[in-house]
């Protein structure tokens, strides 16, 4: 299984002829062929693929195209595509095979899936795929979903807003293409703003952004915690030492 998460198909090939049992699962579901899908190698993704196990679903309901997707290897997706799987199926979380390809950053995979039908489509969180990107940081991805009509005024099950995913991810021009004096004091989930958010991923730059735009940062979250506190969390020592003049 290692060999195959690591895309070794010549160690694979060594292992195989002594004879393992290569239809066990590991602890999380997942069947060899969903680590090859993970590791990326096309020809042990091959060698490994039947009828039988092409919408298996393993880690997290996930199915061997998932996986692919979620690792940005287009090739053995396109692969995986050929062979007919149903890349129709959402996994655990009721995300899609879209939603996955924009955590993974593949700009040709996203731009093979996306749709007029998908591209607001609510999965995991209630996130769409462009908060998907935004997340993941991909600004080039988001960029492209943005271009593709993606409603950037919807927000995700915690009430958590594009600009807040964004914050998260850490991808600082990102959130300047973004940040608005309506939104830069946004709560979200457990009313947290989007400067809190930045903090609480340890996201100096972001959080330097936003406060020269004018964050306020005398605001409280749901639990009564500050700025500080969730800088303090996030760890990033230059933030606190920042924070803990005011």
């Amino acid at each position: 299984m290692a060999a195959a998460f690591d895309g070794h198909k010549s160690v694979f090939d060594f292992l195989e002829s002594k004879g393992p049992d290569i239809s066990m699962l590991d602890t999380s579901g997942d069947s060899v062929l969903h680590l090859a899908c993970q590791g990326g190698n096309t020809a042990l993704v091959e060698h490994l693929f039947s009828d039988s196990n092409i919408n298996l679903k393993g880690d997290e309901g996930r199915t061997p195209i998932m996986a692919a997707a979620f690792y940005g290897h287009k090739s053995v997706f396109d692969f995986l595509e050929s062979k007919g799987p149903d890349i129709s199926m959402l996994d655990t979380f009721g995300d899609s095979v879209l939603h996955l390809a924009c955590e993974g950053g593949n700009m040709a995979l996203v731009d093979h899936l996306v749709s007029d039908s998908n591209i607001n489509l609510k999965g995991g969180n209630g996130r769409t795929p462009i908060m998907a990107a935004a997340f993941s940081g991909h600004k080039s991805l988001f960029d492209f979903l943005e271009s593709k009509g993606a409603d950037l005024t919807l927000l995700d099950t915690f009430g958590d807003s594009v600009l807040h995913l964004a914050c998260e991810g850490g991808n600082t021009a990102l959130v300047d293409h973004l940040v608005s004096n309506s939104d830069i004091n946004l709560k979200g989930k457990m009313g947290r703003t989007p400067i809190m958010a930045a903090a609480l991923k340890g996201h100096k730059s972001v959080f330097d952004l936003l406060e020269s735009k004018g964050a306020d940062l005398s605001m409280l979250d749901t639990f009564g915690d500050s700025v500080l506190h969730l800088a303090c969390e996030g760890g990033n020592t230059a933030l606190v030492d920042h924070l803990v003049q005011f």
